[in-house]
């Protein structure tokens, strides 16, 4: 029995599935922008970073529900089937075929992308460890309880330290059950009012979780490298919280005016290089700071939106994100980008010693799942009936589990196929005949 099967890159489960996510992504930023183009003028800068961050979590998801989707829409695909696998005495075991694995040389250069981003990622929290391990506390009681005034006043209930580094030249925050507002030891140098704004805007950075936030970004942002947008929108998510950060401070005119220069001194005296690279939330981060003192100046970050509104286009977003995975990326009208799971390499079993001196003949059903990844499950692999019992299970099983199959696609996703049935038939002579003491299961040739 022999099976000649070819299929190119693109048929690739893994592939598919990593092209699927990257063109629905690129789609989904695409809506995301125009939408924020048009409404951003009348939303405030927290309701603009929820959108962008709902987007990623959704964009997360898209590989998930497609997955998901798939094994309870197919969960009984390939019960029934039954194959027939004849062994003669006089036929040696065939060697397994040597298989190129479909896609290696994409899923090398995409992993290693991720892989070193992924690195990267962890030099920024070791770093951020060093950093925190420097720090100290503040001996001032005065300013500890001013801080945790300023806490509790915009609704922190976690405890919050506050600390000070000799080795960083701007404030930052980090940190999530036990959150840090980490200051340089020019803070004592500022002016009260300064002082007050910095703490707020740390703080609310804080209250609204920036930092996880930031990290989910990081990540999944390092996972789909290759998309471009992803960068674009992380940068966005990032200026947009600052600005909501500041929002929070800048009311009035007086106050934004004050704040704004407040903050351009205090920039002036930063080295805004040594923030980067920390997986931190740094309160001056380079280029983004032009764009936040033209919009408090100009008052675009007070603007809000009703919560009806805003309900509405998150759920826009959402419904988007799920309707897009019944997109059929990789399947025409015709379905031809489809395909059933086949054989690719087989290995006869040996026709066992006992067996061929005592001159039995027999036959063997099992059962067994074809995962996705081509590969016989071993927990699955279970013994049906057997004729006679006791002679022929173990060469069976260790011929079967040598197997590779073209895995089955549904809609550009390769789906595992259990129940899958084959039926072993020793004999000891090829005249077509069979001794068999009880005739086997009807098969599928």
């Amino acid at each position: 029995m022999e099976f000649i099967v070819s299929y190119s890159v693109l048929q690739n489960p893994m592939v598919q599935l990593g092209l699927d996510t990257l063109f629905k992504s690129i789609v989904l930023l695409c809506v995301v922008f125009v939408l924020l183009s048009l409404i951003r003028q009348r939303i405030s800068s927290t309701s603009a970073h929820l959108m962008l961050l709902a987007t990623f979590v959704c964009i997360a998801l898209i590989p998930v529900i497609a997955v998901v989707t798939r094994a309870m829409t197919d969960p009984l695909a390939g019960f029934g089937t039954l194959t027939v696998f004849t062994v003669s005495s006089k036929v040696a075991a065939a060697p397994s075929e040597s298989i190129v694995p479909v896609g290696l040389l994409f899923a090398l250069f995409y992993l290693s992308g991720s892989l070193a981003l992924l690195g990267l990622l962890a030099n920024s929290a070791n770093q951020l460890a060093r950093l925190h391990r420097r720090s100290f506390d503040i001996d001032d009681a005065h300013l500890h309880k001013h801080f945790d005034t300023l806490a509790s006043s915009i609704g922190i209930k976690r405890r919050v330290k506050l600390q000070c580094n000799a080795w960083i030249q701007g404030p930052l925050s980090y940190g999530l059950l036990n959150p840090i507002v980490l200051v340089p030891k020019e803070f004592f140098t500022w002016e009260d009012a300064i002082k007050q704004e910095v703490l707020l805007h740390e703080l609310n950075h804080i209250k609204r979780l920036d930092w996880l936030s930031l990290i989910f970004t990081r990540v999944l942002c390092s996972l789909l490298w290759i998309n471009p947008m992803m960068w674009i929108a992380a940068k966005r998510l990032h200026d947009e919280s600052e600005q909501a950060c500041d929002s929070a401070i800048a009311i009035d005119e007086v106050d934004r005016i004050r704040y704004a220069e407040d903050l351009l001194h205090l920039a002036r005296q930063q080295k805004l290089v040594t923030s980067r690279g920390l997986l931190a939330q740094p309160m001056f981060d380079g280029g983004e700071l032009t764009m936040r003192i033209q919009n408090i100046l100009e008052g675009k970050i007070s603007k809000g939106i009703t919560r009806t509104a805003f309900n509405t286009i998150m759920l826009a977003v959402a419904l988007f994100a799920l309707a897009g995975n019944n997109v059929k990326l990789f399947a025409d009208s015709e379905g031809l980008l489809d395909q059933e799971y086949l054989p690719i390499s087989t290995q006869s079993p040996m026709y066992p010693r006992r067996a061929a001196d005592e001159g039995i003949e027999g036959w063997i059903l099992y059962s067994f799942t074809v995962r996705a990844d081509g590969l016989i499950d071993p927990n699955s692999v279970a013994m049906v009936d057997a004729e006679p019992p006791g002679y022929f299970e173990n060469s069976s099983r260790n011929a079967l589990l040598n197997f590779q199959f073209q895995p089955r696609i549904r809609d550009g996703l390769a789906v595992d196929v259990p129940g899958v049935q084959y039926l072993f038939r020793y004999r000891l002579d090829n005249d077509g005949s069979y001794d068999f003491g009880r005739p086997p299961p009807q098969a599928n040739k």
